[in-house]
């Protein structure tokens, strides 16, 4: 109705709240997904190959998105501690780097490594679109979440939440010439759980 009037201002105001009622769906459609796959009977992490585990969905999350081109870079093996919601997590990470392209086929490379001291296992996953906003990194590196402030990156704020839990790091970083990287460090199976502090 609002749009028939014709009033430009009138009309962006409308399509704000359709983007913000988007958004708001979006954000309760991924924290009512953390929360059904949460079970409090059942242990919070979960010892893995997450090499192997990348390459299995590799697929999975190229039907899911067909126009973007996936690709995946993955030690042999790689096992590592992991929250019991890594797919979630993987999943959200993947679709918001697919989101945030800057072009029609958005680039995403996910990448599976130990790090140099190997008590760490690293997953990152990498976009081409723009970096990240300062607000937004704020928010998910300090764990400090407001709503007016950080809407958008509520799915990434639950994933940083799982992975803290399972003992791990979350960081994003911009990239050099466009985009940003979301990486997401567990602990190396059979290893002493590292400092996080």
């Amino acid at each position: 109705v609002l749009e028939e009037r014709g009033d430009e201002d009138v009309t962006a105001i409308a399509d704000d709240i359709d983007t913000a009622a988007s958004d708001l769906l979006s954000i309760a459609d991924a924290a009512r997904a953390f929360n059904e796959s949460i079970d409090p009977a059942k242990p919070r992490t979960q010892e893995l190959d997450l090499s192997a585990f990348v390459r299995d969905m590799g697929e999975e999350l190229r039907e899911r998105h067909p126009d973007a081109d996936i690709h995946i870079s993955a030690a042999e093996t790689a096992p590592a501690v992991c929250p019991a919601t890594i797919r979630l997590c993987l999943e959200h990470v993947v679709e918001n780097a697919v989101e945030h392209g800057n072009t029609p086929e958005p680039r995403v490379d996910i990448e599976v490594e130990d790090t140099d001291d190997e008590e760490w296992v690293e997953l990152r996953v990498t976009d081409d679109g723009p970096v990240l906003a300062e607000r937004e990194r704020r928010a998910l590196n300090s764990g400090a979440e407001s709503a007016l402030e950080h809407l958008q990156g509520v799915a990434l704020w639950l994933i940083r939440w799982a992975v803290m839990n399972a003992g791990g790091r979350l960081d994003i970083r911009d990239r050099r010439g466009g985009g940003a990287t979301v990486s997401l460090r567990f602990p190396a199976a059979g290893e002493q759980s590292p400092d996080v502090g």
